[in-house]
C-alpha cells in the first residue's frame, strides 16, 4: 500500500497538468496548502522530493527563488 501511495504521489506532482512551473513560480494544487499538515508543513520540500525530470530538474535551478503559488481547485470534479 506504501508503494502504491508513493507512486500516486509522485505521479500527481509530476503531472503538468496539475503542478507546473512558470517562471520562478511553482503552482500546484490548493489541496498542498489545505493539508499542509500531511506534508510535513514543507510543501516545496514534499515536492522536491517527489520530482522527476524535467520538473525536478527546473526546481533545482530555481533554486531559492522559486516561489509557490497555489492553483484555484475544481470543484466540478465532485459531480463526476
Amino acid at each position: 500500500l506504501d508503494r502504491q501511495l508513493e507512486s500516486a504521489a509522485i505521479g500527481f506532482i509530476n503531472d503538468s497538468h496539475s503542478n507546473y512551473i512558470k517562471g520562478d513560480t511553482l503552482y500546484i494544487s490548493r489541496i498542498f496548502k489545505w493539508f499542509k499538515e500531511d506534508f510535513g508543513n514543507d510543501i516545496l520540500g514534499y515536492v522536491r522530493a517527489h520530482a522527476r525530470g524535467d520538473l525536478a530538474k527546473r526546481i533545482a535551478d530555481a533554486g531559492d527563488k522559486l516561489e509557490v503559488k497555489y492553483l484555484d481547485y475544481d470543484w466540478s470534479l465532485n459531480n463526476v
